[in-house]
């Protein structure tokens, strides 16, 4: 059982260990605030990753935001965006994702959040057009996807015309 299940953990206990100069630290106070049975995390865990330099500790500071249900989607997209490391785009990505969980469709930050993700997507299936899986793939975006850009970067993509994709 993890430190941060039990009930008399609160979030202020891990807020010297989040400050620590060792990364290994950091990134075990990180997945501890992950599994809080009780708090809101995600603000504290937010202002950690801006100032976060271990590859390491993001992981686990990206990782643990991706399992609150609630957060600032637009910072979040910010340093999500702002990541150069695939897995840890991916686990920015899902945190965005997460903190979206509940929201109408038509809202602002879910509209937006889809639209650079999706035109992400396409441009990186571009570069691949030529195997079967991403020209699948593109077309299945360019038939289905309900954002118009998305769809018409997708369509272009198809077309051979990945410079405009995104």
């Amino acid at each position: 059982m993890a430190l941060g299940q039990f009930d008399s953990v609160k979030e202020d206990f891990f807020s010297p260990y989040l400050r620590s100069a060792d990364p290994e630290i950091r990134s075990g106070a990180y997945l501890g605030l992950m599994v809080l049975s009780e708090g809101n995390p995600g603000p504290k865990l937010l202002v950690a990753l801006q100032g976060e330099t271990d590859p390491q500790a993001r992981l686990s500071a990206l990782e643990a935001l991706g399992m609150q249900p609630s957060g600032d989607p637009w910072a979040m997209n910010r340093i999500a965006l702002s990541e150069k490391e695939p897995m840890t785009r991916i686990l920015a990505a899902k945190a965005v994702a997460r903190s979206l969980q509940g929201r109408e469709v038509t809202d602002a930050a879910v509209v937006e959040f889809g639209r650079v993700w999706g035109l992400q997507a396409v441009s990186a299936l571009a570069i691949r057009r030529k195997s079967p899986e991403a020209r699948e793939a593109l077309a299945k975006i360019a038939a289905q996807c309900q954002d118009t850009k998305v769809q018409a970067a997708a369509q272009r993509a198809l077309q051979g015309n990945p410079k405009s994709a995104h």
